[in-house]
């Protein structure tokens, strides 16, 4: 018979869970800072992510520039809806912490965001009546010049 050898346990390094150094951040607030300063980035620097900030804001530099600017404002401008949208629907911090919200907050956060889908509705619909507009005004103008 053999001996018997004790069994030993296989022993597994834990790593202890990441730690963050901040407060969890609020919904309501990065949701003011999307609709007021979307097209700098602002609201990404609350959220703890720098490097897309950084570089947001220094596009929206660029949009200061009058040419160049008409071609950079729509595009931040939708990337900034974009990110209202994904804030509003559980977005998480640069950590990976969900954004909080009292009953306060996330009713304030929710009418917020119907408002705000309401006045780009308003504006999607202006701009396509003004193109109908213009399309239609162009027609008649070159109907009454043959």
């Amino acid at each position: 018979m053999e001996p018997q050898t004790p069994q030993q346990t296989p022993t597994v390094a834990t790593t202890p869970a990441p730690q963050t150094s901040s407060e969890p951040r609020n919904l309501l607030a990065a949701m003011l800072l999307t609709l007021s300063f979307g097209t700098f980035g602002l609201h990404q620097l609350y959220l703890g992510r720098k490097t897309q900030a950084w570089i947001r804001f220094a596009l929206g530099f660029v949009a200061l520039i009058p040419v160049l600017g008409v071609i950079f404002s729509v595009v931040l401008g939708i990337w900034a809806f974009v990110d209202f949208i994904t804030i509003y629907k559980g977005h998480t911090d640069g950590d990976g912490q969900p954004l909080v919200a009292t009953k306060r907050d996330a009713f304030t956060a929710k009418l917020l965001f119907i408002l705000a889908m309401i006045l780009i509705g308003i504006i999607v619909v202006g701009i396509v009546l003004a193109t109908i507009i213009v399309a239609v005004s162009g027609i008649q103008h070159r109907a009454a010049q043959s």
